[in-house]
Order: C-alpha cells, then structure tokens, then sequence
C-alpha cells in the first residue's frame, strides 16, 4: 500500500507516447481493413465478370465465331488462295482484317439504329447498348489476341482496345449487379464512330510502314490505288467528323451531365464506382481522339500542300504525276 501512495504519476510525454500509439496501431487496422475490404471487392468484381462473361448468351458465341472466321481465314490466305499475292505473306494480318471489316460494319449499322432511330426512346437505346456492348466484348476477345499474333505494336491502340473492354463490362452491368450502367451511350460509342474505321481497315492493309508487302503489292493494280485513295479521303472525313468533332459534344453535353446527375440520386449511389469510371474513360478517350485527330489533320495538309517532298515521295514509291495525294493512316 506505502508503495503505491508513492509510485510517481505518469509524465506528460508517457501520456503522449502511449496515445500515438494507440492512434498509429489504430490507423494501421484501418488501413489493414481498408485494403482487405477493396481486394474482395476487386476479387469478387472479377469473379463476377469472368462469369458472367462465360455464361453470356453472346459474348462467346461471337468470340469464337471470329476465332474460327479467322482461322479459315488464315488458312486460305496462307494454303488455298492464288499465289502472287501479299495475303501468303501476311495471312494472319490479312485474315484479321477479313473479320474486323464484318465486325465493324455490324457494330456501326447497329450503332445507328438504335442511337438515331431510338433517340427519344432511352429504354430502347439502353437494350441496344448492352447488346453492342457484348458484341464488342466477344469482338475484342478475339481481336486483342489476333493483333498481338500479327505483329501488331501499336501500344496505344492496345491500350485503347483494354479501356474499351472496361467500358463494356460496366454498360452490360458486370460492375452493378445486373444493371446496365450508361449503356444508352453505347450505340454511339461503340457504334456510330466505328463507321471511320471501316475504310481505315483498307487503309492500314495498304500502309506503306505497316504492310510495306500489300502497299508494293497495290502499286502494281490500278483500281487498288484509286480504292486506296477512297477510303483515305473517307477516313480522313468521317473521323474529323465524327470523332473529332461529335464525340467530344457527347461526352460534354450528355455524358458527363448525365453522370453528374446519376452521382446525385440515391439509388445510383451504390454504383458510384462504374459511374466515375466511365466519366474518367470518357475524358481520356476525347483526349485519344483529338490526339489522333491532330495527326490525321496534319497528314491531310500535307496532302493538299503538294510539296517537293510529298512530290520525290510519290516517284520513290512509283507514283505517277496525275495520281492523287496520299494521306498517311494514323
């Protein structure tokens, strides 16, 4: 007992030591939880897309469609087709070019559809969005893969194609139990704007850096040339058109507004996550698209400039003097 009414009280800086401790120990379980808490979410998240994903009544059905289109394909060019031709040389790329053409055009006469015809009808637009989206899906399960076979390394369109295929499972509702999120935006996205990449599919086969066989092999055809020209003055317009000019009004006048508005309501508040996902994707795919626009428009006035070096250019690779500029694929 004497000892006790003795012993010193505890000094202030003890007292301070003992709850910085206790706050650090504190902090550091929270974080613990934090951290277990978001890797679930991440774990079930994937669970949840990768199952979704292989019970879909369309995702792989269309996904090995285009597998299988794609190894006739290859076949053919490489085994059966005439000889003479670049497609030997380049069955993988050529085959690959077959089935996104097919794929393009579904997806932009889809597109259309639903994003013109249904534009004042957003539970038909949303139905025609979460379609679309599963066709890209299926579509970017074969031609991810099909690229990298090919020799494609265009980083940035890898990276743009994995921004894509995030997008899509948040608008077929893989991120919000079942809900579509956003989708009515998808026959736009993932649809309309692809009518520029169906000439820009003739253009990259006959690029001169990119497939210097098929660009030496369509010198050599007069209608191949004009064909090539054609599909470069349409690319070069409908891609300033339609992704330099109304994507970026999309995602500034309905997009980002509309996200904004979801982001208020309590019932979207759950799916917050997809939501600002897809506010995020869409400001760096505006970004992407005037990039790439830039160079598109760099490239055009090249073309109409004429100049010395566009004019030794065209005699290096054969040109003649009545042919018509040539615009550089991006």
């Amino acid at each position: 007992m004497e000892d006790n009414l003795h012993q010193a009280p505890s000094t202030p800086s003890q007292v301070d030591t003992g709850d910085a401790a206790a706050s650090t120990a504190a902090s550091t379980a929270a974080s613990t939880a934090a951290a277990a808490s978001a890797t679930k979410y991440l774990s079930d998240l994937f669970t949840t897309t990768i199952h979704n994903i292989y019970y879909d009544p369309i995702i792989l059905p269309v996904s090995a469609a285009c597998t299988l289109l794609q190894l006739i394909s290859t076949m053919y060019f490489a085994r059966l087709a005439p000889s003479g031709g670049p497609w030997k040389d380049t069955a993988i790329f050529s085959a690959k070019q077959v089935v996104i053409m097919i794929m393009m055009i579904a997806q932009s006469v889809l597109g259309i559809l639903y994003w013109f015809y249904h534009r004042n009808d957003d539970d038909v637009r949303e139905k025609g969005g979460v379609l679309i989206s599963r066709l890209v899906l299926g579509s970017l399960l074969h031609d991810i893969p099909a690229g990298i076979l090919s020799g494609s390394v265009d980083t940035l369109m890898h990276v743009h194609h994995a921004g894509m295929f995030l997008v899509a499972t948040i608008c077929s509702g893989y991120w919000s139990s079942g809900e579509p999120i956003l989708a009515q935006f998808a026959p736009f996205f993932f649809g309309v704007i692809e009518l520029s990449s169906i000439p820009l599919i003739v253009v990259d086969a006959l690029h001169p850096h990119k497939q210097p066989h098929w660009h030496s092999y369509h010198l050599t055809k007069p209608w191949l040339v004009k064909l090539n020209w054609i599909c470069r003055i349409l690319f070069a317009t409908s891609y300033i058109v339609l992704r330099v000019v109304y994507f970026p009004l999309v995602v500034v006048m309905q997009v980002l507004p509309y996200s904004m508005e979801l982001l208020q309501e309590e019932s979207h508040k759950q799916h917050a996550l997809p939501v600002e996902i897809i506010m995020i994707m869409s400001i760096l795919f505006v970004m992407l698209q005037l990039h790439w626009g830039r160079l598109v428009i760099r490239q055009v006035q090249k073309a109409l400039k004429g100049d010395d070096e566009n004019k030794e250019n065209k005699v290096k690779k054969g040109g003649n003097k009545g042919d018509p500029p040539k615009i550089k694929a991006v």
